[in-house]
């Protein structure tokens, strides 16, 4: 069986977790044998690569500017690009092509931002049923977070309602809809989206790290390291974590920040204004390093985040994970078990897990072999065997 996997951007253009996330379906996916993934993705030019093994078409969808660039591009071309990613008939007709070529038996649509909702029409027109992921909010809101001035929006403003009108009726194409949440995909449901789905359910995003866990020694470190990971960006809450630890008076707590900015004036803002005892700025390394020096991770996401990756790291690693209440990650913290759910905006609440962390740091260690435990539910394997299970149910739908 051929399936075709779309997103927005893939391996060597990724820029977030649904391109890694991504690959790692498609990963999964060569391990089947009755399984062969073809993968489409945007680029700067149409020319096909293998990529581990598997065969990827990289599409010029014709738009004003190429996705991947899109933070070097002039603010008066994204309203222009924003109006052709409504309903790209240029990508539309170089979809078609592609899954007329490859045979393709089912279409396994991701982040389509750049090809739009046409590519759900091109395979409809075929005759192919439609998986699709939901990774962002991008078929809600026009930033695709659903996120402004500082707060979670509360529903769709007039701008994004005309922005999303086309996608949320090309929608009722889609036979499978699953969120990397359950959070998000309830957020779609909610609106009205993907109405004629069959299948409507929740599947995780695999981990890539079951090979290179760890745990805890016996012995503690002479202090207790919380750490960030990730960019420094407003949404992911960095501010907030800075100035806790800057107001924690206490030798055995130090915390690693981990993670670059898009903007460096704003990184150089944060090192310069936060020189503290408490507080490491690591720069980029890499996962190993980052978790071997650890011993909790932090996740402060503003933001309804739908699946945080960097939480899933933390537990293949065995760290227990301290986060914000927002999004998916309510779904994957067990509180007090294999870490805690703080409320952000209670200015006291992320340090009062903090010191709680601390003061009973003799459980840290069932706690993190608590998150090993549970991150057997990401396994790689596991994942693939569940959209395994959705493609064969739309599959026999189809016959």
């Amino acid at each position: 069986m051929n399936i075709g996997v779309l997103n927005s951007l893939y391996y060597p253009n990724e820029m977030g977790g649904a391109g890694r996330s991504t690959r790692l379906v498609v990963n999964g996916l060569t391990k089947c044998t009755e399984f062969i993934p073809i993968v489409i993705t945007t680029g700067s030019k149409d020319y096909v690569d293998i990529v581990d093994g598997v065969k990827v078409y990289y599409v010029d969808t014709g738009n004003f500017y190429w996705i991947h660039d899109v933070k070097d591009q002039s603010n008066y071309k994204k309203p222009f690009w924003h109006i052709v990613d409504m309903y790209n008939m240029v990508a539309y007709r170089k979809v078609t092509e592609i899954l007329q070529k490859e045979k393709v038996d089912i279409l396994h649509t991701n982040n389509i931002s750049g090809f739009s909702v046409s590519v759900w029409t091109s395979a409809k027109d075929l005759g192919i049923p439609i998986v699709h992921t939901l990774r962002d909010y991008h078929l809600l809101c026009i930033k695709s977070s659903m996120f402004m001035s500082n707060k979670n929006c509360s529903g769709q403003c007039l701008k994004c309602k005309l922005y999303s009108a086309i996608k949320k009726k090309v929608s009722s194409k889609v036979d499978a809809v699953v969120g990397v949440s359950d959070f998000i995909l309830q957020k779609h449901l909610k609106y009205d989206y993907f109405q004629n789905a069959k299948v409507k359910t929740y599947i995780y995003n695999p981990s890539p790290l079951m090979n290179e866990r760890t745990i805890f020694n016996d012995k503690y470190r002479d202090k207790l390291v919380f750490g960030f990971v990730g960019y420094f960006a407003p949404t992911k809450g960095v501010e907030h974590v800075l100035e806790t630890f800057v107001s924690i008076d206490n030798d055995g707590i130090v915390l690693y920040v981990y993670g670059k900015s898009h903007d460096k004036q704003y990184e150089n803002h944060l090192r310069s204004k936060y020189q503290h005892k408490n507080i490491v700025f690591k720069g980029f390394q890499s996962v190993n390093e980052i978790y071997s020096n650890i011993d909790v991770l932090i996740i402060s996401s503003l933001w309804n985040e739908p699946f945080p990756r960097t939480l899933i790291e933390a537990y293949s690693y065995g760290r227990p994970v301290i986060a914000t209440n927002r999004g998916g990650t309510n779904e994957m913290i067990v509180d007090s078990v294999t870490g805690y759910l703080y409320d952000p905006d209670n200015a006291e609440d992320l340090k009062s897990k903090v010191m709680n962390m601390f003061v009973m740091r003799s459980r840290i260690q069932d706690m993190g072999k608590n998150c090993l435990e549970v991150s057997t539910n990401f396994a790689l394997s596991t994942i693939t065997l569940k959209y395994k299970n959705v493609y064969e149910v739309v599959g026999r739908n189809n016959d």
